[in-house]
């Protein structure tokens, strides 16, 4: 175990050795419509794409640290996220979330951001939270935003959450987003080619 995390640990530093771990997206097709909740600059030289499940406990922690990468980078990461979670499912806290959050994107794309803050920095209770900002009832075209990214993310073979996408390549697991700031020179030198977003 210990000879396998220095081995990580070299490859965080050497760009050209991790170049090899990381997996290129490539059905990127229909990514334009997947409408994910947007933080920054459409121009920005870095985009981290999120995949998460609200109802796990360690999307906060990576949300934040995305979260405050983008904040500390003067414009230079745009932050967007996506959601991995079925539009079938019933009385789910995360589906129910996800349906006010994509709701509110809707009209008003600034009060979805502080949805999305308020739940997983500020770390509302769910009752608390749905009291904030519950929004009107969602319609069809919510729950087919809601299945356009969860069928989006199997066609990736992207399973598990959260992921994260870093213009078009997916970060392997045990890499750390709080370590992505390290490296966030060479991937811009690189030019790795950005997942188009609306």
């Amino acid at each position: 175990m210990k000879i396998q995390h220095n081995y990580q640990k070299q490859i965080k530093r050497k760009f050209s050795k991790f170049q090899f771990m990381i997996q290129e997206i490539e059905e990127i097709g229909g990514f334009e419509g997947l409408r994910p909740i947007t933080f920054g600059r459409y121009d920005a030289s870095l985009r981290i794409t999120l995949i998460v499940n609200p109802n796990q406990e360690n999307s906060h922690s990576i949300f934040k640290e995305a979260y405050d990468l983008h904040l500390q980078s003067e414009g230079n990461v745009q932050l967007l996220i996506l959601f991995f979670i079925e539009a079938s499912q019933t009385n789910d806290t995360g589906k129910i979330i996800v349906e006010n959050i994509l709701t509110l994107n809707q009209k008003d794309s600034e009060k979805a951001r502080e949805a999305l803050i308020d739940w997983q920095i500020n770390r509302l209770s769910f009752s608390t939270w749905l009291q904030k900002w519950h929004a009107k009832s969602p319609d069809l075209r919510v729950h087919r935003l809601m299945q356009n990214q969860y069928f989006w993310c199997l066609k990736n073979e992207i399973h598990t959450t959260p992921a994260q996408i870093i213009n078009e390549s997916l970060f392997p697991e045990w890499f750390k987003m709080s370590e992505i700031k390290n490296l966030i020179l060479e991937i811009e030198n690189e030019k790795i080619p950005q997942l188009t977003a609306v």
